[in-house]
C-alpha cells in the first residue's frame, strides 16, 4: 500500500470523524430548540391560565359575592389561586408522562412575596425575577445538570399587578378573611400596580430525546462509514486507471506528426479569433488609432468614425466624468486597469463591456500608446438586473436597495443637492386582503406601484418594493419644499385610485408615508437615514394615517 494511500485515507477519514461531530453537535441544538419552544408553548399556556383564574373566575367569584350568593369573605385556592391551578395541572401533566414511560416536567411558580410559601423564590430564582423587573428581558434559559442528567430550565416573566389584583395583594384588611385564616397576613401583600408578580419556570429533561437521537446517530454514522469505506476503494480505483490512461495519452501526445498537426491547429484558432477580438488602441492623448472589426459590429461605428476619437466614445450618459478619471489616472501611473464599462451604440443600443487596458512600450520601456481586451456581458448584466427587479410590481427590489442608495447619496453629495428618503406602506393591508382576498391585494399593490411611477417620473427617481406592502423612493433635489411637495401628492395620487377598502382609514386605500431629507453636507450613513424614516412612517401612523411625517437633517 503506497503512503499517498494511506495519507488520502487518514484525510478523508478525519474529514468523516469532523462532518459526524458537527452533526451531532447540531442534533443537539436543534433538540434543544425544539425542547424550547415546547416549553415556551406551555409556560405561555400557564400564564393564560393564570389569566383566565385572574380576569374570569375570580371576577365571576366577586360577582357571586356582589349578588350575596356567595359570602363576601369566601376564598378557595382551587378556584382562585393561578399557582394552585397550575401546579395540579402540573401533576396531572406528569400523571399522563409516566403512563408514556416520560420523566416528570418541573413546572413551578416562584415569588419573592408569595402568597403560599411553597411557592418563595431561591437566590436563584430571585436574581432571574429582579432581572425581569429591571429590564425589558422576560424569558431567561439555560442548561442545567442535576443528579447526572441534564435539564433545560426556562423562565418567563409571571401576571403584572393589575388594580384588581390588589384586593388579594395590596391591604391584608382588604383581602378576604378565608384567605387570610388559610395563608396568613404575612404572605402575597404589598404589591403595587404594575409590579411583577412572579416567574413561572419549567425544567424539562432531555434524557428521553438525546437517547433516541443517539441511537439514530449511531446508525447513521455507521451507514455513513460503510459507504465513506466503499467511496475511497473506488476513488482509488479509478485513480489507478485514469494514472493509467494518462501515460498512454502522454506516449501518443510524444509523435512529432501529432505535435505538429497541434501547432497547426492552434494558428487557425488565434487567426479566426483575432477576426472576433473586440479590441481598440489609443495613444497617450486618449485618441483612438486602431480599432478591431468585431468592435466596429458591436458599436455600429465604421473605422473611420472612430480613428481619431476619444476612447471613451462609447460611454453611456450614465458614466460619469469622475470614473473615466480614475481609469486615466491609473494608467498615467503606469498601472493595468480592469473592470465594466456600461456603452451606447451609435443607434442607441445599450451594451456593456469588460475591458483590460494595459500599456503599450516600446524598447525603452516608454508607454507610447495603451490596449483594451474588451469581453461583452450584456447578457449577464441583463441577468443581474432581472433578479434585481419585483416581479409583481417590476419596480426595484430589496436586494438592489442598498446598492442604488450609496450611488444616489454620493451622486448627492457631489451635486450639493438635498437627499431624500421615502419610506410608506398601504394602510390595514392586512384588512384589505382579509376582506377582498390575495388576488384583489396583489392588484392593489400594481395599482400603488403605477400610481408612484406617476408621482416620481423624474429618471432620477428610485422607487422600490421592499417586500410586502412596503415601498420606499429615493429622490434629491435643490429646494427642499418642492421635495416634500412632491411626496405629498403621493398620498393624494393613491386615494384618487379610489380603491374601495371598508376597513382601512376612509372608504378608500391610502398611504403613510415617512420621509427624512438629508442636508448636502450631511455626514451621515444608510442605516441612521433609513431608522430615521422608518421612525417618521411610524409617526404617520399614529396620528391617524394617510398622511406625510418629515424630517429634516
Amino acid at each position: 500500500m503506497s503512503k499517498s494511500y494511506v495519507y488520502s485515507f487518514i484525510f478523508m477519514f478525519l474529514v468523516y470523524l469532523l462532518t459526524m461531530g458537527l452533526y451531532y453537535n447540531q442534533t443537539h441544538r436543534i433538540i434543544i430548540d425544539d425542547t424550547e419552544k415546547s416549553i415556551q408553548g406551555m409556560l405561555l399556556s400557564q400564564r393564560a391560565l393564570s389569566h383566565l383564574v385572574s380576569d374570569v373566575q375570580k371576577r365571576e367569584v366577586f360577582r357571586l359575592q356582589s349578588q350575596k350568593v356567595l359570602d363576601k369573605e369566601y376564598f378557595s385556592s382551587a378556584l382562585l389561586s393561578s399557582s394552585y391551578v397550575a401546579v395540579k395541572l402540573n401533576e396531572y401533566t406528569n400523571r399522563e408522562r409516566k403512563k408514556l414511560g416520560l420523566e416528570p416536567i418541573h413546572f413551578r411558580y416562584a415569588s419573592p412575596n408569595p402568597t403560599n410559601p411553597e411557592n418563595l423564590a431561591s437566590i436563584e430564582e430571585l436574581a432571574i425575577y429582579q432581572k425581569f423587573q429591571d429590564s425589558k428581558i422576560q424569558t431567561h434559559k439555560q442548561i442545567i445538570e442535576e443528579d447526572n442528567a441534564n435539564y433545560l430550565y426556562y423562565a418567563i416573566a409571571g401576571k403584572v399587578m393589575t388594580g384588581q389584583c390588589m384586593q388579594c395583594h395590596g391591604d391584608p384588611a382588604d383581602a378576604p378573611r378565608e384567605m387570610i385564616e388559610q395563608y396568613g397576613e404575612n404572605n402575597g401583600f404589598g404589591y403595587k400596580t404594575g409590579e411583577l408578580s412572579s416567574i413561572i419556570s419549567i425544567k424539562m429533561p432531555l434524557a428521553d430525546v438525546f437517547k433516541e437521537n443517539d441511537s439514530k446517530f449511531y446508525l447513521i454514522a455507521f451507514i455513513v462509514f460503510i459507504v465513506f469505506l466503499v467511496l475511497f476503494v473506488l476513488s482509488e480505483v479509478i485513480r489507478h486507471q485514469l494514472r493509467k490512461k494518462q501515460r498512454e495519452i502522454t506516449k501518443a501526445l510524444e509523435s512529432q506528426e501529432k505535435s505538429y498537426q497541434k501547432t497547426k491547429e492552434l494558428e487557425n484558432s488565434l487567426s479566426n479569433l483575432s477576426g472576433h477580438l473586440v479590441s481598440l488602441q489609443f495613444d497617450v492623448h486618449g485618441k483612438i488609432i486602431t480599432v478591431s472589426k468585431a468592435l466596429c459590429e458591436l458599436s455600429a461605428y465604421s473605422q473611420a468614425e472612430l480613428l481619431g476619437q476619444n476612447f471613451c466614445h462609447f460611454r453611456h450618459p450614465d458614466i460619469s466624468d469622475i470614473f473615466i478619471s480614475e481609469i486615466w489616472k491609473c494608467l498615467v501611473n503606469g498601472k493595468e486597469w480592469k473592470g465594466e464599462i456600461k456603452c451606447l451604440s451609435k443607434e442607441g443600443e445599450l451594451f456593456w463591456v469588460e475591458s483590460t487596458i494595459s500599456p503599450i512600450k516600446d524598447e525603452h520601456n516608454i508607454t507610447y500608446a495603451f490596449e483594451s481586451i474588451m469581453r461583452v456581458i450584456t447578457e449577464q448584466k441583463a441577468l443581474l438586473e432581472d433578479i434585481n427587479i419585483d416581479p409583481l410590481t417590476s419596480l426595484l427590489n430589496r436586494r438592489s436597495f442598498e446598492q442604488h442608495f450609496q450611488e444616489e447619496r454620493t451622486r448627492a453629495k457631489r451635486d450639493k443637492k438635498y437627499f431624500s428618503l421615502v419610506m410608506l406602506d398601504i394602510d390595514y393591508f392586512k384588512r384589505y386582503n382579509d376582506t377582498y382576498g390575495h388576488l384583489e391585494g396583489d392588484t392593489a399593490l400594481k395599482d400603488v406601484a403605477t400610481a408612484l411611477h406617476e408621482v416620481f417620473r423624474r429618471s432620477s427617481d428610485l422607487i422600490f418594493r421592499m417586500g410586502g406592502e412596503e415601498f420606499a423612493v429615493i429622490h434629491s433635489g435643490f429646494d427642499p419644499e418642492q421635495l416634500i411637495s412632491v411626496t405629498q401628492n403621493a398620498c393624494q395620487h393613491v386615494l384618487a385610485l379610489q380603491i374601495p377598502h371598508e376597513q382601512g382609514v376612509c372608504d378608500y386605500l391610502s398611504i403613510s408615508i415617512g420621509m427624512t431629507i438629508v442636508q448636502p453636507d450631511a455626514q451621515l450613513n444608510m442605516d441612521t437615514i433609513y431608522e430615521l424614516s422608518d421612525r417618521a412612517l411610524y409617526m404617520a401612523k399614529e396620528k391617524g394615517r394617510n398622511r406625510l411625517e418629515v424630517r429634516h437633517l
